[in-house]
């Protein structure tokens, strides 16, 4: 595990190994996917929540207590690494940079409504 940021604002890094195993202890993570609805829909992972990282501003719809535990995955890292950053910047304590969806073992729901 890699952390960045401040102990207050630490932006952890994990493999969606890792992930998939705390997901499945901890049913209160909430599972983000900040890719745009069209990738979501082509395959996302079970129990996740689609906001694009254009929507970032509306996560306090989705996590309105900045100690929820976000765990926040794209397609390759990239986008999740920004979102990660603009949630530590808006005060979110417990956050997973999970990077992309491409090293998800588990089943994908496609075709999801947005």
């Amino acid at each position: 595990m890699i952390f960045f940021g401040s102990k207050t604002r630490a932006i952890e890094k994990m493999s969606m190994g890792n992930a998939k195993e705390a997901l499945a202890e901890d049913g209160e993570i909430c599972l983000i996917d900040v890719r745009n609805p069209e990738e979501y829909r082509s395959g996302n992972i079970l129990g996740r929540i689609n906001l694009p990282l254009g929507s970032m501003g509306g996560i306090a719809s989705v996590a309105p207590e900045l100690g929820t535990r976000l765990f926040i995955y794209c397609l390759s890292g990239g986008r999740s690494a920004r979102a990660c950053s603009a949630l530590a910047s808006m005060g979110y304590t417990a956050i997973t940079d999970l990077g992309g969806i491409t090293g998800w073992t588990g089943p994908l729901e496609t075709g999801a409504r947005v």
